[in-house]
């Protein structure tokens, strides 16, 4: 069981050993949503050469909504790198690092797909859980099609797009400032964490915070906690997936707050955790007020 002060950090942030994110004992889990491989058709797709999937243009996506539904995403760019073929989800997160990108999200690659049809004719890893231990595999036949596989499958009719970073907003406030305003927020405290700087990390923070579950903690307290963490878990990354955004009128810029409730994944050290996390910002200069985390859907285990 591993029990830092780190843990948060790769789940939410970073918090004192005390209150950090133990790993929790889950019971099994009952099901996994997803197209059964037996034994040995997994181990042929596995030892069968992959062969190129079929070809996507570089393009650039604008800022726009999903087709059909209230996520909204910020403008990002999408690539199909070679050798992106018959890869493990790990496989796949480190092919796109190499170039500076991420696997796509669920909801980018949906975003983008609504864009090219084409995209939805061959399946490909996204960055998105689905249960406690399953990632969500899209395409395969169109844009409609949605599986779920363990991270160490492998097939060589899957692949991996790889994008930019960008978070998806879901919320009823539609005010293309206030999404602009809120996804360049969230992606700032995203590259923070992915960039292992406390000092940025720091930056966006109050003077006092709830951290985690212990309130009122100082910004340099914090800031101390988060270089703690990155010192001991060097390798820890984290991608937010899709936020629901709420805003709280409180009477003025000094006190209105808004509130993102965020699907993340989180990796540190060979493992893989599926965390809820809510942010609270406030004041007139929107500085992180609160970080909380509400569920764990995925415990910390192997991909």
């Amino acid at each position: 069981m591993k029990a830092s002060l780190i843990c948060w950090i790769t789940v939410s942030c970073v918090a004192a050993a005390s209150v950090g994110c133990q790993k929790r004992e889950e019971p099994v889990d009952d099901s996994l949503p997803r197209v059964a491989q037996s034994a040995s058709a997994s181990s042929a797709a596995s030892s069968a050469p992959a062969a190129p999937l079929p070809p996507v243009a570089d393009r650039e996506l604008s800022a726009g909504k999903i087709a059909g539904e209230s996520i909204w995403l910020p403008a990002f760019k999408l690539v199909r790198l070679p050798g992106d073929a018959g890869l493990t989800w790990l496989e796949a997160h480190a092919l796109c690092s190499s170039e500076g990108r991420e696997v796509c999200t669920e909801a980018q690659w949906r975003r983008a797909c609504g864009e090219d049809e084409a995209i939805g004719k061959s399946e490909s890893w996204t960055m998105t859980f689905d249960g406690k231990h399953g990632f969500v595999v899209r395409g395969g036949n169109s844009c409609a099609t949605r599986t779920v596989s363990p991270g160490f499958e492998k097939s060589p009719a899957r692949g991996a797009l790889c994008c930019e970073p960008a978070i998806a907003i879901k919320t009823s406030n539609s005010h293309p400032a206030f999404l602009k305003a809120v996804s360049a927020k969230l992606a700032k405290l995203e590259k923070a964490i992915n960039d292992r700087s406390a000092s940025s990390f720091s930056d966006l923070c109050d003077d006092e915070l709830e951290f985690y579950g212990k309130s009122s903690l100082s910004r340099n307290r914090v800031e101390s906690l988060v270089a703690g963490s990155f010192r001991q878990w060097p390798d820890q990354w984290v991608v937010h997936d899709v936020c629901n955004v709420s805003l709280q009128l409180r009477g003025g810029p000094d006190d209105d707050t808004w509130t993102a409730e965020c699907s993340k994944l989180a990796y540190r050290a060979g493992e893989v955790a599926g965390t809820i996390t809510k942010y609270v910002f406030g004041s007139r200069e929107t500085k992180l007020q609160s970080v909380t985390e509400p569920r764990l859907p995925r415990n910390w285990s192997p991909p």
